[in-house]
């Protein structure tokens, strides 16, 4: 049977990751990664690795340092609009009853600890790598129920 791009462009795919002693799933449209895409994630992932092994603060200067924390600023608002771009739906609740979903906005994102964000990240360059497009034409599951997918990033 001939596939259409609407088609293409409904399917979803879940991965996982756990996190504080939780799994979390992110529902993302496969249609979404795209080798511009790809090269943006790892442009950002170059960007947190230089970051991180390149800032030595006892041998920079003031400027030096501000340039740094300007880098990194950037770097993780790159980093939250790209989550937001990417990820369709997780289960991630403001609330105890699981009611309110965090919204997937860049400000409501970079209110998230850094580890988890950098959690969710690695789980979707791990579906995108491992071929992860088989999803289904639309995201029916809620956060009580269960699903096969890819799990990243164990530790927490």
């Amino acid at each position: 049977m001939p596939l259409t791009l609407p088609q293409i462009a409904a399917n979803r795919a879940t991965v996982t990751f756990e996190y504080a002693g939780e799994t979390v799933h992110l529902d993302f449209a496969p249609s979404l990664v795209t080798e511009t895409t790809i090269a943006h994630a790892i442009e950002l992932q170059d960007a947190v690795e230089r970051g991180v092994s390149g800032a030595n603060p006892g041998e920079m200067t003031e400027a030096e340092g501000r340039q740094t924390i300007r880098a990194f600023t950037d770097t993780m608002a790159d980093i939250n609009a790209f989550l937001c771009h990417t990820i369709l739906k997780w289960d991630l609740f403001e609330d105890a009853e699981m009611t309110e979903m965090i919204p997937l906005t860049p400000d409501r994102i970079s209110q998230l600890p850094i580890e988890f964000r950098a959690k969710a990240f690695r789980a979707l360059q791990t579906g995108w790598r491992l071929g992860e497009t088989k999803g289904t034409r639309s995201s029916r599951r809620s956060h009580a129920s269960s699903s096969t997918a890819i799990v990243a990033g164990s530790n927490h």
